[in-house]
């Protein structure tokens, strides 16, 4: 058998195809969009914001993270998001 390679994100448990979400990922995945919708209206995009939006982004059911991708996409081309992530040279 062929092992993966370690940095492909796998899916949480809760959001493998098929399994129904329980009340309370659906609690957690409705205040993780409203963290990152605040994350995003505040309009500033550093080092902190990058770590809380990846932990936020895991909770997300696709949809959810397609539009919250879009967002921040529009928001960082149109100049709303202003980025201030140190990444290394």
């Amino acid at each position: 058998m062929k092992s993966q390679p370690v940095n492909e994100r796998q899916p949480a448990p809760a959001a493998k195809a098929g399994a129904p979400a329980s009340p309370e990922l659906i609690a957690q995945r409705r205040e993780a969009v409203q963290d990152l919708q605040a994350m995003i209206t505040a309009g500033e995009w550093g080092n902190a914001e990058r770590a809380q939006f990846q932990q936020k982004f895991l909770l997300l059911d696709p949809e959810q993270a397609r539009q919250v991708l879009q967002q921040i996409t529009m928001g960082l081309n149109n100049g709303t998001i202003h980025s201030q992530i140190d990444l290394p040279l």
